[in-house]
């Protein structure tokens, strides 16, 4: 069939946003197993062109690439039915190849790999086994489509599979493509069906004249697909009438050898059983996997909450977060009890009649309050008393409306960290390869310690509500026009401001902080009696020398210079050699630097300090024949991180409290 596939793959970037992350995607949809899209990218002649379809796949649907290669690198892995789709119509159209040969192609690259273990096992497995078996065996490739063969009659030699794709994927596909792309795809994944059926009867099992044809096709409007599969020898017969008549003459001749072939056919089942039990182990641990994806997603939505705290915060909405968190992790940690609830459950009844593993099972459990495994419910109660983090759980969770957040999660003393270190050193004598050696359902609650981290990150920003910044995107030119705004609503005066402002920078900055500056600048202009106001402001450049820049010592060259002049009564020499000193060292009093009245103000200057430290920036005050300028140089626009960690705020209010203690000192002995 000749269909535009460049049109088909533009539908699916209506829903692009749910491939960035294929990998998570994929954990919470195990679909289709990711050895098919591995044999795609085999078709490929180099890894250089492998890695530039993955690259071009990424790019084409913004998916994180990291994910992309972590999800191809593992053949146990297993992928989302529309990634899968997508990636593989992209993969198809990338080298170039039409339907029939990028198909074949694939499929000789999935089932003739000797490397796979289902493969070379499935060699040695009778063909009328095989295909009678085919709807259990699709369930290790494909959870997507439904098999089902005819039952079989003595003496039948031909076989009638049917093949149906669920209702659920139809649904998922139809919302996204129209009817005639629908049922192309449905084509393409019925003949992808029939050439893996060739394939693999044909090579695999040694019937070069084995045919399959296709009686109906959903694409064609049938309900379902159907294939008959003629085998090119009466395959029972021949196995099992030659082998029997050989196996009899030999038991008279050389029982000791029939005893071994015995013992060989025993050998087989044992490796069968080890095989099914090695998949199930597998999904088990896919259903693990999955369940931290989903644990990833809930903690995307806490973390994206702190975003929004400064909104919260101003609507009084604290009782919301408390609700949400208390929430999200009630939620997670019901979810994750139940998840190993299962497990324990699951295993308690897989060791009955097993004496050594089931004593196994109660050894690890005790640490954790488990008596029994009949109960369902009843380990769901126990593990509920388990507490994740003893540390926190000594502590008030979140100052004032959280109270105590997890009082309800907290009933007896069963700590998770105690508890898994007795866990780890319980004695596992059990035998290699035995379903429980590996068994460890209880990690999965050490994924609730990140949502813990979570809320203690909350609990450290109310209780220093103070130290929290939020940062706006703010011109130089809207940030003086507020700051006039405010200054004349509060002054009640009208300052012409001139602005030149060769350079408009636009600060990465708290925005009332910035405004409050200039806001003190325009005060300041204002109480000194001036008429005008003049703001320059341009992007320095190393070719022209600007005024007093060889005072300071710029980490990096300036990216923003501002000049403030008003014609005021001036600002003394001596008093402006003091403020720049104070700019510079941060040492003296700044009350003693006003030149204004005891009692009126005076902190103009002490403000503008702080703001220039979270921007690195530097000030020098001039006394000029007919008012003040001031010159002002920025190295960085975008607020520096540094300035706001932890230990640089205590140390600021160290040194503010050690200032105080001397004020306070000298008040007293001038009293």
């Amino acid at each position: 069939m000749v269909h535009d596939l460049e049109g088909v793959l533009e539908s699916f970037q209506q829903v692009k946003e749910m491939f960035h992350r294929p990998f998570t995607l994929s954990k919470e949809n195990p679909d289709i197993t990711v050895k098919y899209l591995i044999s795609m990218t085999n078709i490929c002649e180099t890894e250089e062109q492998k890695e530039a379809i993955i690259s071009t796949f990424c790019e084409r649907f913004s998916a994180d690439k990291r994910q992309m290669q972590d999800l191809l690198s593992d053949p146990h892995n297993w992928v989302e039915y529309i990634l899968y789709t997508a990636f593989a119509l992209h993969c198809q159209h990338e080298l170039s190849l039409d339907d029939d040969t990028f198909q074949k192609a694939a499929t000789n690259k999935t089932f003739l790999n000797w490397q796979d273990s289902q493969i070379k096992q499935a060699r040695f497995i009778p063909l009328n086994l095989v295909i009678g078996g085919m709807d259990r065996q699709f369930d290790n490739w494909a959870k997507v489509t439904e098999i089902n063969v005819a039952k079989l009659r003595r003496g039948e030699h031909s076989f009638t599979i049917t093949r149906r794709t669920r209702d659920l994927y139809q649904k998922k596909m139809s919302d996204i493509l129209k009817e005639e792309d629908l049922q192309y795809i449905l084509q393409r994944d019925c003949s992808f069906t029939l050439y893996a059926f060739q394939t693999t009867f044909q090579e695999l099992f040694r019937q070069k004249d084995l045919r399959v044809e296709r009686t109906k096709s959903e694409a064609d409007g049938h309900e379902q697909s159907e294939y008959i599969v003629y085998p090119s020898a009466p395959y029972r017969s021949l196995i099992f009438e030659y082998s029997a008549k050989f196996v009899r003459a030999l038991r008279q001749l050389f029982i000791p050898w029939y005893e071994g072939y015995k013992l060989k056919q025993e050998n087989d089942g044992i490796r069968e059983e080890v095989f099914l039990q090695e998949q199930t182990i597998q999904r088990r641990t896919d259903d693990l996997a999955r369940a931290n994806a989903k644990l990833e997603r809930r903690q995307d939505l806490i973390v994206t909450l702190l975003g929004d705290i400064s909104r919260l915060r101003s609507s009084g909405d604290r009782h919301a977060i408390r609700n949400f968190l208390q929430g999200k992790y009630g939620e997670e940690k019901a979810r994750v009890t139940s998840q190993i609830a299962q497990q324990i459950f699951l295993a308690g009844n897989a060791a009955r009649g097993d004496e050594t593993g089931l004593h196994f099972l109660q050894e690890i459990c005790i640490p954790f309050g488990i008596e029994s495994f009949d109960d369902r419910n009843c380990l769901e109660d126990s593990l509920n008393k388990v507490i994740i983090n003893s540390e926190e759980a000594e502590e008030d969770m979140i100052e004032e409306s959280f109270g105590d957040l997890f009082d309800d999660f907290i009933a007896e003393e069963v700590y998770l960290d105690e508890a898994y270190l007795q866990f780890k050193r319980t004695d596992n004598n059990l035998p290699a390869g035995h379903p429980l050696k590996d068994f460890d359902p209880f990690a999965l609650f050490y994924s609730l310690l990140t949502i813990e981290e979570v809320i203690a990150e909350v609990n450290k920003r109310f209780k220093s509500v103070g130290e929290m910044t939020f940062l706006d995107n703010l011109p130089l030119s809207q940030a003086i026009s507020q700051a006039a705004d405010q200054a004349k609503k509060e002054k009640g005066v009208t300052l012409p401001i001139q602005q030149e402002l060769k350079f408009d920078p636009i600060f990465i900055t708290n925005k009332d902080a910035f405004i409050y500056t200039i806001r003190d600048i325009i005060y300041n202009a204002i109480d000194a009696g001036a008429s005008r106001l003049k703001i320059t402001a341009l992007r320095p450049s190393e070719e022209e020398k600007l005024p007093y820049a060889d005072e300071f010592s710029f980490g990096f060259y300036p990216n923003a210079y501002m000049m403030f002049e008003d014609n005021g009564s001036g600002i003394p020499p001596d008093k402006a050699r003091e403020i720049n000193h104070y700019l510079k060292s941060g040492s003296g009093d700044e009350r003693t630097l006003s030149t204004k009245i005891k009692g009126e103000g005076g902190l103009g200057s002490k403000n503008f300090r702080d703001f220039l430290q979270l921007h690195s920036g530097h000030c020098h005050y001039e006394s000029i024949e007919q008012g003040t300028r001031i010159h002002a140089y920025f190295e960085k626009l975008e607020i520096d991180r540094t300035a706001l960690s932890p230990q640089s705020i205590r140390k600021e209010r160290e040194r503010c409290h050690q200032c105080e203690q001397r004020k306070d000192s000298s008040g007293t002995q001038s009293g």
